[in-house]
């Protein structure tokens, strides 16, 4: 059986990890002053950050809608997503809207969505473990137990250089 692991960009993967368990992503987008990025292959994280430096005003960015996921979710049989906590983004729900959505109109589709109580590096730590538990050959069933399992007991701790971004 073949899966497919999607995240959204907040998920700080290499492009070897991308590669290697074919990860796809639904992009975010951050708004700096009148200036809109989307957190894609195509973002210019040096014009990105002199943005930031040089607005008056705090990032805001915004969640990919159901749309994305939806395009991404048609395209796979079987499929596992990692998002952003759902305390901290809309990115949660509107992955399960998304497999909602799906389901109305392709219910042979198999789509877990996981709230990975985390960000960025936490992120990646689940999608990595997805792609061994699928590199491994264990069943859909093994890989959602065993995935729950470790994001029950994952932690993830950071550190930010500046405190300038959030409100």
């Amino acid at each position: 059986m073949k899966f497919k692991i999607i995240v959204d960009s907040c998920c700080d993967l290499t492009e070897e990890i991308r590669e290697r368990f074919d990860i796809s992503t639904a992009p975010l987008s951050i708004d700096v002053g009148d200036k809109h990025f989307v957190d894609d292959e195509n973002l210019d994280r040096e014009e990105l950050l002199n943005a930031m430096r040089n607005s008056d005003q705090a990032p805001k960015t915004a969640s990919p809608g159901p749309g994305p996921f939806l395009d991404l979710y048609k395209k796979y049989e079987n499929i596992f997503v990692v998002t952003l906590s759902k305390e901290l983004s809309a990115t949660y729900q509107n992955a399960v809207l998304a497999k909602d959505m799906l389901m109305e109109e392709a219910e042979n589709k198999f789509v877990k969505v996981f709230n990975s109580f985390s960000a960025s590096a936490g992120e990646t730590m689940i999608a990595y473990k997805l792609g061994e538990l699928i590199e491994a050959g264990l069943n859909r069933e093994e890989i959602v137990e065993r995935a729950e399992k470790y994001v029950e007991e994952m932690q993830t701790l950071f550190v930010l250089d500046s405190l300038d971004n959030l409100t």
